[in-house]
């Protein structure tokens, strides 16, 4: 009878030591599970902010250098109204405006806005990277053995990528022939 009794005791905490182990293993899945939603979602919303600081900033220096380009132009040309006006000796004229020193154009602003868009998109990249990078986290979670046992009911993460029609249309074609940085309108 005390033999039975010690194997009915191992059995009752092997029984318990297993469910327990369950219980904490299901507990733990379940809370990655969630984590990585809870992740994901606060990732959306932080490539919409990423997204609206970006073209905000690359379309207030778009504006600023479009400003600054038309505001020198109507100055150059009062500039050169006023020196030369409307001096028929073109030879003369052309002398002096090569011995003159002349304002310039600054490509400074131009080289700024290009580098912001290069920052900027880069950034914006790198935000999207996130949100895969999460959505694959829990795929592997919902999808491998033996968290699937726990969490595999739950659902896949829907991801939405902010991807211009240009890329769409390369990826359904399998095709970018387009080398033309400025292509015809």
């Amino acid at each position: 009878m005390k033999k039975l009794l010690i194997v009915a005791i191992v059995l009752i905490v092997a029984l318990f030591g297993i469910v327990g182990v369950g219980a904490m293993m299901w507990i733990n899945v379940s809370n990655q599970a969630v984590q990585l939603e809870s992740q994901f979602k606060a990732q959306v919303e932080a490539n919409k902010s990423t997204y609206d600081k970006m073209w905000k900033i690359l379309s207030q220096k778009a504006q600023i250098t479009d400003r600054y380009s038309e505001d020198f132009r109507k100055s150059y040309e009062a500039i050169m109204q006023g020196r030369y006006g409307n001096n028929k000796n073109f030879q003369g004229s052309l002398w002096q405006w090569i011995q003159e020193h002349n304002p310039t154009l600054s490509p400074e602003m131009f080289k700024d806005l290009s580098q912001s868009v290069e920052t900027y998109r880069g950034e914006f990249d790198e935000a999207q990277k996130r949100m895969i990078d999460i959505k694959r986290e829990h795929d592997v979670l919902r999808l491998s053995f033996p968290s699937r046992i726990f969490v595999g009911g739950r659902p896949e993460l829907e991801l939405k990528l902010v991807l211009s029609s240009r890329t769409e249309a390369s990826f359904e074609s399998g095709k970018d022939d387009s080398t033309s940085v400025f292509p015809a309108k």
